[in-house]
């Protein structure tokens, strides 16, 4: 039987989440050209200041961020750990707040607003100034981003009720198996966000090469005046771009009431850690297959979400990258997830199922990560990064879509929303683990490339 105009047609709301995705986007990708600035910018803290290109320790300068002495190449782990570790505690009390109230569009709408602010704030990145603030302000960033999403997300589940209702008032008979509305707009939300991000790393890599050349600050050497001009380029286009993109957005999101009222004797502080508990034993005792799969998905996601921080350090302190070189990089990772989420599509999710696809996918990831040190060893190896970044980008193409399929399908019916919730949080659970062993051993003098290969 052919789909029905209804099931063919996503809900008003999901190009509102899409564009809200894409928003996002660009403040994650902006991230990697400010962390290479930093770590251009953080080599003059010492009296050596060529720390630019290696690996090194007796040009790696010892550095001080909140009040902890670092190897200058630990900062972006330590700022990923510190903003992974705040996040994961405080994401239950905004989980409460968006299930217990009616101001999830609030905070949607404040947080997103606080991530434009700190755009523009962050484009005064210079040598001359105090980057202390600026690492805090990035750190403060992930904490935001991390309840804009949480807000953000509690729309997805009520699209799939919304969509079914529309169904039942048109009179059209529905065939669509359980969560195919979510899978639908994820798969939008994916595909969109992707070529968006590659747009804005593409147009950010262009307009650094037309300017950067221009970019007079005689306190920098040149490869570290092209990474900081390409952070305040991509700075103050992410702020100009998320800005419109969130207010169109937010003004199509509307107004929700509480997803559930307050249990008696509880408050919003309590709410969140209680649900989780209760969430967390009811998995264990009813749903035991749901419980491993959150279990995986929480140590597949941590190295995926990781993968950002962890990668600029290596590329900027191995290879010898600059911050247009990294961009180019992480737009050939963009492009190659396109490719990527259709092969998974058409060939391995249909051939061998969703549950099979995913692992796969994550066997491949982990094999091709813990090889990519003996390949990529230094500035010489600058084409094989390249040549990974595809690969990479292919498999993560491959592996985002086959998570959130198979978590569709494993969600006990009528606990959607419910569910939803659990999934952001396991996904941020442990984000912080990676970057924190990535530090650990650089501190420690051992090679970074066993950090890439614990992020496997």
């Amino acid at each position: 039987m052919p789909p029905t105009d209804v099931e063919t047609t996503l809900p008003k709301e999901a190009w509102a989440f899409t564009f809200d995705s894409c928003a996002g986007g660009t403040n994650v990708m902006s991230g990697l050209f400010l962390g290479t600035a930093l770590l251009s910018v953080t080599a003059l803290s010492s009296d050596d200041p060529s720390a630019l290109a290696s690996e090194s320790t007796d040009v790696d300068p010892r550095i001080t961020f909140m009040l902890i002495p670092m190897k200058s190449s630990s900062l972006l782990a330590f700022m990923g750990t510190l903003s992974g570790v705040v996040g994961a505690v405080f994401m239950p009390l905004f989980g409460a707040v968006v299930d217990h109230t009616p101001h999830r569009r609030l905070l949607g709408i404040l947080s997103a607003v606080l991530l434009v602010c700190i755009n523009g704030v962050q484009c005064s990145i210079s040598a001359d100034r105090d980057w202390h603030p600026l690492a805090f302000l990035q750190v403060v960033a992930g904490w935001t981003y991390l309840v804009h999403i949480t807000a953000k997300f509690s729309y997805l589940p009520e699209m799939e009720d919304t969509q079914q209702s529309y169904a039942q008032v048109e009179g059209a008979a529905s065939s669509e198996p359980k969560g195919s509305v979510i899978s639908r707009v994820t798969a939008l939300n994916t595909g969109v966000s992707f070529l968006a991000q590659f747009a804005f790393l593409a147009f950010c890599i262009v307009l650094s090469l037309l300017v950067a050349p221009s970019f007079k600050d005689p306190t920098l050497e040149e490869v570290a005046r092209t990474d900081v001009a390409t952070a305040i380029i991509s700075q103050a286009t992410t702020a100009l771009i998320s800005a419109g993109l969130y207010v169109y957005s937010w003004r199509r999101l509307p107004p929700r009431p509480a997803l559930h009222t307050l249990p008696a004797g509880s408050s919003v502080l309590g709410a969140g850690f209680s649900k989780l508990r209760a969430t967390s034993k009811t998995l264990r005792s009813k749903h035991p297959a749901l419980a491993c799969y959150l279990l995986v998905t929480a140590l597949s996601e941590a190295g995926a979400n990781a993968f950002v921080t962890i990668a600029v350090t290596y590329c900027k302190k191995v290879i010898g990258m600059t911050a247009v070189e990294s961009g180019l990089l992480f737009a050939l990772v963009l492009l190659s997830g396109v490719p990527g989420a259709k092969i998974s599509e058409r060939v391995c999710t249909r051939r061998v199922g969703a549950l099979k696809s995913y692992m796969l996918s994550l066997a491949a990831w982990a094999a091709v990560t813990m090889l990519s040190p003996l390949f990529l060893t230094g500035p010489d190896s600058k084409g094989a990064t390249y040549f990974f970044g595809f690969v990479w980008g292919v498999l993560l193409g491959w592996y985002y879509p086959t998570n959130t399929t198979v978590f569709v399908e494993l969600i006990p019916r009528g606990q959607e929303a419910e569910m939803m919730g659990l999934f952001i949080f396991v996904g941020q659970a442990l984000v912080w683990l990676p970057p924190l062993f990535f530090g650990v051993l650089n501190e420690a003098g051992a090679s970074m490339k066993w950090g890439l290969v614990l992020d496997a």
